[in-house]
C-alpha cells in the first residue's frame, strides 16, 4: 500500500497479507487472504487443522464437517476436508446431505486403519 500522496513508494502488508489492488492507499486495506486469518492490517494466521476460509478479510476460519479434518493448515474450501482415519461418508436422505460416520470393524483393515484412511470423504464411496 501506499498512503503517501504522490509516492511511487509502497510499505508492505504484514506478513501473509496483502491488498486486493496494487497501490492501495491504506493499510487497512491488508487483508487475509483465503486460508488465513486475523483482523485487518495485522499479520495473518493460516487456518489451523480441521478449519478452513473462502474468503478475503477478517472472517473466522470455519470448522469441517463433523469426523473430516483438513490434511494441513491454510485450507480454503470445504472440499479440502477429508474422513477422519476410520470414517467413511455416508448420505444422510432426511437431510439431503451426507456425513463422515465411523466405520464398521469389517472395514477397517488388517492393521486397524480405514480403508477410506485420509481420502476425500466423496472418494470413499465412489460418489
Amino acid at each position: 500500500y501506499s498512503d503517501v500522496l504522490g509516492s511511487d513508494a509502497c510499505t508492505p502488508c504484514p506478513s501473509n497479507s496483502s491488498t486486493l489492488d496494487i497501490g492501495s492507499p491504506r493499510a487497512t486495506l491488508c487483508l487475509c487472504p483465503p486460508g488465513f486469518t486475523g483482523p485487518d492490517n495485522t499479520p495473518c494466521s493460516p487456518c489451523p487443522l480441521g478449519t478452513y476460509k473462502p474468503t478475503w478479510g477478517a472472517a473466522s476460519c470455519q470448522a469441517c464437517p463433523l469426523r473430516r479434518t483438513t490434511p494441513r493448515a491454510g485450507a480454503v474450501n470445504a472440499s479440502e476436508c477429508v474422513c477422519f482415519e476410520g470414517s467413511v461418508e455416508v448420505f444422510v436422505a432426511g437431510r439431503n446431505t451426507s456425513e463422515g460416520v465411523s466405520c464398521p470393524s469389517s472395514n477397517m483393515t488388517g492393521n486397524g486403519t480405514s480403508e477410506a484412511n485420509g481420502t476425500n470423504c466423496s472418494e470413499a464411496n465412489g460418489t
